[in-house]
């Protein structure tokens, strides 16, 4: 989009500057001017809105554990999330933090 504008001022530009020195009976120069001037503005709206999105992601990350309690049959081992794989069941204990998406199950019943 930025590559468009951006040739579209240069066009324009370089149009205005013919037409000064009387190659062309057509002056945009108030056109580029407020090209320019949306160009700014549009930027300058976009800006804050990008910091608090980009804000909001790493406060999304940060939630995340460092850590993840795989099952593997009948043991568990904490395992880096960069380690789980599709198809891991993971246990996450009550108040903890989901590590991945996926799908809840039922635990197993045990016999006591």
């Amino acid at each position: 989009m930025m590559t468009l504008i951006s040739l579209a001022i240069v066009v324009a530009f370089g149009t205005s500057l013919a037409a000064t020195f009387g190659l062309f009976g057509i002056d945009v120069w108030l056109e580029v001017t407020l090209l320019i001037m949306i160009m700014v503005l549009g930027h300058w709206l976009e800006m804050p809105a990008i910091s608090q999105a980009r804000g909001a992601l790493h406060a999304l990350a940060a939630l995340l554990p460092a850590i993840a309690e795989r099952v593997n049959g009948v043991d568990i081992q904490s395992v880096p999330l960069s380690e789980l794989r599709i198809g891991d069941i993971v246990l996450v204990r009550p108040g903890a933090r989901i590590p991945a998406d996926g799908t809840a199950i039922k635990p197993p019943q045990t016999r006591r």
